[in-house]
């Protein structure tokens, strides 16, 4: 469904916009001109700004993943906000960096990320595994790392019957 929409919408040769979440009033503002101008519009959040509450959310109005999804969701009246996370992946959230996470770890605690924003509809998922906090990976790392959280995003959208694009 969401690839049909985004292609119809493409037809007419139009630019899409990405809005980064930095407060509340930037979200509101968002979702109340996607509304009034009837444009699909990605609200695209890095995961500093916003994070599950496994990690306890991040620096945009404290918001949890669980939280911001529903809040945008109630405002959202006209369905035209596409949930999308940024650079998504291990070390992308200051917690890991802090806690020196080995790589495992970073990957388990980035695939606990993804499953939140899958499970509260986000619809756009960005796998940036391009950080390692030990080491400069080569190309064949950074790919192995995109596969495997690849995989799980999509056996887990699977799992939870949504639909997501990457």
């Amino acid at each position: 469904m969401i690839h049909a929409e985004l292609e119809e919408f493409l037809k007419k040769r139009c630019t899409l916009v990405g809005v980064g979440p930095m407060s509340q009033n930037c979200v509101d503002s968002a979702i109340e001109v996607a509304n009034e101008h009837n444009v699909p519009t990605f609200l695209i959040a890095s995961r500093r700004q916003i994070d599950s509450k496994d990690f306890g959310g991040g620096y945009v109005n404290n918001w949890t993943t669980e939280d911001f999804a529903r809040y945008v969701k109630e405002k959202d009246k006209g369905q035209k906000i596409l949930l999308a996370r940024d650079h998504g992946g291990p070390w992308q959230n200051s917690i890991e960096v802090d806690k020196n996470l080995n790589l495992s770890q970073a990957m388990e605690s980035a695939k606990l990320s993804y499953e939140a924003d899958i499970k509260s509809g986000f619809k756009v998922i960005h796998i940036d595994p391009s950080i390692d906090i030990h080491e400069k990976p080569t190309v064949n790392q950074i790919l192995d790392r995109v596969y495997e959280l690849y995989e799980f995003c999509c056996v887990t959208a699977q799992k939870y019957k949504k639909e997501i694009i990457f």
